[in-house]
């Protein structure tokens, strides 16, 4: 796995979260949480922990690791059906359409710590480290009446 395919289903997790999709928000942390610990990212430990906090019956919190439960045979299957569900295509499809609905192109990129921090929480806590929440603009009348709905999920 790339570094931006793992980026891209967290910045998907971030939208799916913002949309209100808590079950497909999961299955994204739960691919970026996979290719992050392949990748050597420190925030793929992170994802485990949200995931795990969400829901202690997962098979990612019967292992100690993340690692470990990467090595479970049940956990590589879930992944590999994961995985066919969100190949590379359909993923930047679906990043595509999502910066659509969010309004006019800006050009700017949320750094993937603030989109983390919102979506995982603060990586420190206190009041020493203020977290930034993003908010995407709300879908106009226009999307409404076209029949558009948030991170469409059809098969591409």
């Amino acid at each position: 796995m790339t570094t931006g395919l793992a980026e891209a289903y967290l910045r998907l997790a971030w939208q799916a979260d913002r949309d209100g999709r808590p079950s497909l928000r999961d299955a994204l942390l739960t691919l970026a949480a996979e290719g992050g610990v392949r990748l050597g990212a420190p925030w793929a430990v992170r994802c485990r922990r949200a995931l795990v906090a969400a829901r202690s019956g997962r098979l990612f919190a019967a292992a100690p690791t993340l690692e470990a439960a990467l090595a479970d045979p049940r956990v590589g299957q879930r992944l590999a059906r994961l995985g066919r569900a969100f190949p590379p295509a359909r993923v930047r499809r679906l990043l595509f359409a999502a910066a659509v609905r969010r309004g006019p192109y800006t050009g700017r990129v949320d750094p993937l710590a603030t989109l983390l921090d919102d979506l995982l929480g603060a990586a420190t806590a206190g009041p020493a480290r203020a977290c930034s929440r993003i908010r995407p603009e709300a879908a106009t009348s226009r999307d409404s009446a076209i029949g558009q709905t948030p991170l469409d999920t059809r098969a591409a």
